[in-house]
Formats: C-alpha cells, sequence, structure tokens
C-alpha cells in the first residue's frame, strides 16, 4: 500500500506522510499546527490515540489530514490518519474537547461522533477509489472522548456503523474509541 500511497501523493516521502510504526503500545496526537504523530509526552487517554501492535506486526502510519491532503479552505474534508498491517486497515478520526472545556460540561461529544464518521467515509471512499483497499479488514475510530470516560451510546454507533457502510464499498467495523489493537 505505501508504494501506491507514495505514487499517488508524490509529495507524501517529503513531508513523512508514511510512517513505520514502533511494536509494542505507541501514543499518537492530533497537534492543531501539524499532522498526527507519534508523541513522547505522558499518555494522556483524553488527548492520544494507542496503538498496540505485537512483535511479528508491522504496522504503518499515513498521515491523511494536513500531510497527504493539504490543509486549506477548499481541501476536501478527510479524517486525522489510518494505521495499517497486511490484514487491516483502521482510520482514525480525532475530535476531542476542546482543552478549556471541562470534562463534565462537555456536551458535543455526539456531535462530535457524528462529525467524525462524515470525515471517516469519505477517507474510506476516498482509499477504495485509489484502490488503496484491496483484501484489508476495515475499520473506523472515532476518537471523541467517549471510551474509556463514558460509553459511547449504543443506538448511536449502531446508526453510525450502518452508515458508514451504507456509504462505502468495504464492510467496516465502526468504533468510538481512543486505542487500536493489531
Amino acid at each position: 500500500m505505501r508504494a501506491a500511497i507514495e505514487n499517488k501523493y508524490t509529495h507524501c516521502w517529503q513531508n513523512k506522510c508514511v510512517q513505520v510504526c514502533p511494536t509494542g503500545s505507541s501514543h499518537y496526537e492530533d497537534p492543531p499546527n501539524g499532522c498526527v504523530r507519534q508523541t513522547t509526552d505522558e499518555y494522556d487517554e483524553e488527548r492520544h490515540f494507542a496503538v498496540h501492535a505485537k512483535d511479528d506486526n508491522f504496522v504503518t502510519l499515513v498521515a491523511i489530514d494536513k500531510c497527504l491532503i493539504g490543509q486549506g479552505f477548499n481541501k476536501p474534508k478527510r479524517c486525522d490518519c489510518a494505521f495499517y498491517t497486511e490484514e487491516k486497515i483502521a482510520f482514525i478520526e480525532f475530535k476531542l474537547r476542546p482543552p478549556e472545556r471541562e470534562r463534565e460540561a462537555d456536551t458535543r461529544q455526539e456531535k462530535r461522533l457524528e462529525e467524525a464518521a462524515e470525515q471517516l467515509i469519505a477517507s474510506i471512499k476516498s482509499f477504495e477509489a485509489d484502490g488503496f483497499i484491496t483484501t484489508q479488514n476495515v475499520e473506523a475510530y472515532a476518537h471523541v472522548g467517549f471510551q474509556p470516560i463514558i460509553p459511547a451510546p449504543t443506538a448511536t454507533l449502531q446508526n453510525l456503523a450502518a452508515l458508514i457502510n451504507a456509504e462505502t464499498q468495504s464492510l467496516v467495523d465502526f468504533y468510538a474509541s481512543n486505542e487500536v489493537n493489531f
């Protein structure tokens, strides 16, 4: 997949949009002024996304928003990144509460979950159209602050999962979570 992405998006290798992840557990952030990257900060379950990779799985990060797809007013909305192996690709969208809003006062989690689903759909459809998704299992993750803090509403998750699967060619497993296992 890496070669196909780098052939389509020739700026990709210069911007380091595709990077191999370390084995074990690693944590990623979506900074305001840059693309998704591995963080060395102390793990924050609400702000960071955890990738757990077995020693025999080579996981690769594709920074989509602000890297593969540039920034700007007219740029298409896409999710923040994807992680993939030969067997699985996981699309991730960070939609976190503003840091100044207290966790208890956060009333927009469900709206952020819906917004994340729209961006995940757009990215999955783009990867399908470009032929990047071949035989991999496809997963989509909305990192909106629900888990492990509080569980996401089951009906909302089911409705969004149905929407994602109606809009894409792939069968997609959808989660509101801050971690993925490979």
